[in-house]
């Protein structure tokens, strides 16, 4: 099934802004595959002198990263300092930190603030939209590009 921006059908609300952070700004909740963030950081590295990629999903409230830790790690590798990032509202009903509720949004939120992050890929976020259906919550983030980059 496909999905275009247009039809994702959510709350008004749910988006709250979009900003470039510094990247020591932002705090991560679980580590990351390390065979998945080497194979994004060498296509990364391939589409010079750009990067094109989807921006970073962070909680408005803590800057807690909820969807992007390869994309934020590959970016800080290629000595990207300036993270685009998509704000959102966390605590909003309609985002589930992993679709079979094995870990709670505080959890995320814990880990991210103490700096004892869980293991990859302990969540997996969704947002169920105005129709009911639950879609990857990346879906929320806006496609940037990082020019000239070295």
């Amino acid at each position: 099934m496909i999905f275009f921006a247009q039809e994702l059908k959510i709350d008004k609300d749910l988006i709250t802004g979009f900003k470039i952070l510094n990247c020591n700004d932002l705090k991560g909740h679980e580590l990351v595959v390390q065979d998945r963030f080497k194979a994004l950081t060498s296509y990364l590295q391939s589409l010079k002198p750009y990067i094109i990629l989807p921006s970073i999903l962070v909680c408005d409230k803590t800057n807690t990263i909820i969807d992007g830790h390869h994309r934020y790690s590959a970016l800080i590798e290629l000595g990207i300092q300036e993270i685009p990032v998509t704000y959102i509202n966390y605590n909003h009903n309609s985002i589930v930190p992993h679709i079979d509720d094995s870990i709670s949004k505080q959890r995320i939120i814990e880990a991210s603030m103490s700096g004892k992050l869980l293991e990859p890929k302990s969540s997996f976020h969704h947002i169920k939209n105005l129709d009911g259906k639950y879609l990857p919550i990346i879906l929320l983030s806006s496609l940037f590009s990082i020019n000239n980059f070295d």
